[in-house]
């Protein structure tokens, strides 16, 4: 039996008879049988449309030039209802040149229970525009229901490196931030309390040099923990409320940081907890019932690196650190009234360049999102909103891994999970179940600012690495050296593999490509490219020299191109750590015996002639014959080696009378470059 619908835009029908309302109307639902059929009228009355919810993750891609990367969009009905969603991809503002996307599929089926997906894949070409960009993914349902979800882009030359190389150990930390200090070794303020008869100022201590001179209106001011940097708030007296503004200075330079004012209407203000300071984090607002700005700034140069508009809050509330005016850590260790957000909130890995923000929207509702803030002005690596029970978040020592505890109920259970997600890019590392038996995993912290949920320390979730790498393309072996002398790759002395490298790989001998890969440590490193031994005529080849992040993202890329032949071995040096890698290649002169004698064959000299089969086979015999010698005791080496020396001797004849008569086969540059090779050679033997 088969069924049809007369309107499907109004209903459809499943092969098995299951009907579906699509929009209002009347639609002729038909079974047919063989020769048999029946009609029936259906009525659709204004069917519920879904609601559902569109994310994407990761939310920021980072490429290079001539590289692809992907982003998983999910969609998952919150109405147990079931409806075909279109999606589509599409710039908003700037659309880069160079850069393509594709979106697969374009059509989903959302289910009433469940997750549907689709890919984004974006590519660069080998020259791409350079800058951040947003790409917005939009879906629509059968009955209009649209959402959409934008997504940061940032292609460059290079891109900023992440936390590499590190070897922090011990308990994931609280995200935190610091708070004002009242001095600093570097810098004096005077009075030490402002009043309108005397005014604040700033002098460096080293030189007496005066940064800040006689400022009035002066109604809050510090510095950064290291002391290196001033914030001071000023106001003035306006209806109805005096306006507030934020300036930073920098001690050693002597000067403001950034415009000045850096920020209008500040609420609150703090440090990110690394040694350098290196972030200022400053919310502001003309209506705080309704919204709020969360804005980061580099304090050496005021650039301003990360901005989220934060709303929907109105039914609970403003955010609690929107009142802490000078914000201090978000732990109890430090006051009670920070208690209301310790272990979430907002706060910085202890790197530094890794933020975390999180409020409420509802009663059981908040937001989530993070930032890696090596990506200037681009858009969370991740962001959701979340009904959890209960929940907190911490960073590892390193800030690589962002740790996410979730807690469905009003206790922990085995089924309650813990994400650990890349700080790089929001993509998950590893997923865990918690073990309440061996510790309540979401405890009070209000006797340590650190956590450590049993099982789940460094050594069972290790910190990921970075790794570095270099693929040979076609036609050459290759071995990487680092600053040791230690090798992983082809051993040009056996032939064979080495690998002292700890934790090093390689591809294997004559693999295509072919790829050596050791784990990330700063410093210079040597690889050497031999061509190989079935090289007849010179070929081009290409490195690619790749610094990658623990999840796979490349950060930095460099390609070379040279020139192998047989026997030939190139040399190229590259450092990373301490900027973008730039390879030096030395090609080094082959002195060996088939290296002369190929070099005479593939010279200029005899460019696009045959060489007679006569001479390359006496070449051949020759090259074999001193090979052998080479690995033979002295008396047999002197009889190999004579017999090369006849071979050779041969070989130039050959050479000589194909250049003569009334039809050469060689000119007699070519004739003359064999045997003046073929007499160097023997000269040696």
């Amino acid at each position: 039996m088969t069924w049809s619908s007369g309107t499907p835009s109004v209903a459809t029908i499943t092969v098995g008879g299951l009907a579906s309302g699509i929009s209002a109307g009347t639609s002729v639902i038909t079974a047919t049988w063989d020769s048999l059929s029946g009609s029936t009228r259906l009525t659709v009355s204004n069917p519920q449309a879904i609601d559902y919810t569109l994310s994407a993750s990761p939310l920021s891609l980072a490429l290079l030039a001539s590289t692809s990367k992907s982003s998983g969009i999910t969609l998952q009905s919150q109405n147990g209802i079931s409806e075909i969603v279109d999606l589509t991809a599409a710039w908003v503002g700037t659309a880069p040149a160079g850069a393509t996307f594709a979106l697969s599929p374009g059509r989903v089926s959302v289910p009433s229970i469940g997750l549907v997906s689709a890919t984004l894949s974006l590519t660069t070409s080998p020259s791409p525009s350079h800058g951040t960009f947003t790409l917005r993914i939009t879906s629509k349902s059968a009955k209009g229901v649209t959402r959409s979800r934008d997504l940061s882009i940032v292609i460059g030359a290079t891109l900023p490196a992440p936390t590499c190389g590190c070897t922090k150990t011990g308990s994931f930390n609280d995200p935190r931030v610091e708070g004002l200090a009242d001095s600093s070794p570097l810098a004096t303020v005077t009075p030490a309390v402002p009043t309108p008869s005397s005014p604040l100022t700033l002098t460096r201590d080293s030189d007496n040099k005066v940064i800040v001179n006689h400022v009035n209106n002066v109604s809050a001011f510090g510095f950064s923990p290291n002391g290196q940097v001033f914030v001071l708030i000023t106001y003035i007296s306006s209806a109805p409320q005096p306006t507030v503004y934020l300036t930073l200075y920098s001690v050693p330079a002597g000067g403001a940081v950034g415009t000045s004012p850096l920020v209008t209407k500040p609420l609150s203000w703090g440090f990110s907890p690394d040694d350098d300071n290196r972030f200022l984090l400053v919310t502001s607002s003309d209506s705080l019932p309704t919204h709020v700005d969360v804005d980061i700034y580099d304090t050496h140069t005021g650039t301003h690196v990360m901005s989220d508009a934060v709303t929907g809050y109105s039914s609970v509330g403003a955010p609690a650190w929107t009142a802490e005016q000078d914000v201090e850590d978000n732990d109890s260790d430090d006051d009670a009234a920070n208690d209301n957000d310790q272990v979430g909130g907002w706060g910085f890995s202890p790197d530094g360049y890794t933020f975390v923000l999180s409020y409420k929207t509802a009663s059981t509702a908040y937001v989530l999102g993070l930032w890696n803030l090596t990506h200037v002005n681009s858009g969370p690596v991740y962001s959701e909103f979340r009904h959890d029970v209960a929940s907190f978040w911490q960073f590892s020592p390193c800030g690589d891994l962002f740790m996410l505890v979730t807690q469905a109920g009003a206790n922990p259970a085995t089924s309650d999970y813990v994400d650990f997600l890349f700080t790089s890019n929001g993509r998950q590392y590893k997923e865990t179940n918690l073990a309440p038996s061996n510790g309540d995993a979401s405890a009070t912290v209000a006797t340590t600012t650190e956590i450590q949920l049993t099982g789940m320390d460094l050594p069972s979730i290790p910190s990921p690495q970075c790794s570095t790498s270099v693929t040979a393309h076609s036609p050459v072996n290759i071995v990487l050296m680092d600053e040791t002398g230690r090798r992983t790759g082809f051993d040009g002395v056996s032939g064979g593999v080495v690998n002292q490298i700890p934790g090093g790989s390689y591809t294997g001998v004559g693999s295509e490509p072919q790829t050596v890969a050791i784990p990330y440590v700063a410093g210079t490193y040597l690889v050497d490219a031999f061509g190989l031994d079935s090289l007849t005529s010179p070929q081009p080849y290409t490195l690619t020299f790749a610094t990658t992040d623990a999840s796979g993202d490349v950060f930095d890329q460099e390609e070379v191109s040279a020139t192998a032949t047989r026997g030939s071995e190139d040399t190229f040096a590259f450092s990373i750590g301490d900027g973008p890698i730039t390879p030096q290649v030395t090609t080094h002169p082959c002195t060996t015996a088939r290296c002369i004698l190929e070099a005479a064959l593939m010279s200029s000299a005899c460019a696009g002639q045959t060489i007679p089969a006569g001479v390359t086979a006496k070449f051949a015999k020759a090259e074999k014959l001193i090979d052998q010698a080479a690995s033979s005791p002295e008396k047999k080496a002197r009889k190999l080696l004579k017999k090369a020396k006849r071979a050779l001797k041969q070989a130039g004849a050959k050479a000589t009378r194909a250049a003569k008569g009334k039809k050469p086969t060689l000119s007699a540059d070519c004739a003359a470059a064999i045997t003046d090779a073929a007499d160097g050679v023997a000269a040696t033997l």
